[in-house]
């Protein structure tokens, strides 16, 4: 019931047995890795799981102990999923010992994981917008206001060029580009020529993302 109650909230839950080094993932945490493989040997763990962090099913161990006691712990880590996306997981995990050759070792680590990406970008947009009021305080000029802003913007979200423009009426006109790729924005045109679906986003105000 626990496990699948876990599933249902969309929380991840791992067991790597460190004797049989095998490690098994629950099915929401395969969802939120973006893997089909649920229970694979540790040391295929860099082939199954995606690029990124893979530290957080290991036990954590101090010096040049054999066996840390069993203890608990709370880590972030980051990893890129199928889609070439980065995400952010919170793990908390467990190490519980057992015997292993007649010597006591670390048996099992246990784990569940959270996705917490949204919460890594809003803390990124916050400290962006921190970053942004503080470069504009001193700026007096509207003409260097929005150049400042648009070049920022540009730095923060890696893109080729940040535009901003009036809409008055049906048409629209430039006031000011930050350009780093080839091609050339207009300087002024008409709202229909975005096309449709474009402008139905617009007027929703959702946040549109073209690539071209």
């Amino acid at each position: 019931f626990t496990a699948a109650l876990l599933d249902e909230a969309g929380i991840g839950v791992f067991d790597h047995d460190l004797q049989s080094n095998t490690i098994t993932l629950s099915p929401a945490l395969a969802s939120i890795l973006g893997i089909a493989v649920r229970s694979f040997a540790s040391g295929d763990a860099e082939c199954v799981l995606p690029r990124g962090d893979h530290s957080w099913f290991l036990p954590q161990k101090k010096g040049g102990d054999a066996a840390p006691p069993a203890r608990s712990s709370a880590t972030e880590h980051m990893f890129q999923n199928s889609l070439g996306q980065w995400r952010w997981i919170a793990v908390h995990t467990h190490v519980e010992r057992g015997q292993f050759g007649g010597l006591p070792a670390p048996a099992h680590v246990w784990g569940i994981v959270r996705d917490v990406t949204q919460r890594h970008l809003r803390e990124e947009r916050q400290r962006f917008l921190l970053k942004l009021a503080d470069a504009l305080r001193d700026v007096g000029q509207p003409g260097i206001y929005l150049s400042t802003a648009c070049r920022m913007l540009c730095d923060q979200l890696g893109a080729d060029r940040v535009i901003y423009t009036d809409i008055e009426g049906d048409d629209f006109r430039t006031r000011e580009n930050c350009q780093r790729g080839e091609g050339k924005f207009p300087s002024s045109g008409r709202v229909a020529d975005f096309g449709a679906a474009f402008l139905e986003l617009y007027w929703r105000g959702e946040v549109i993302a073209i690539d071209d």
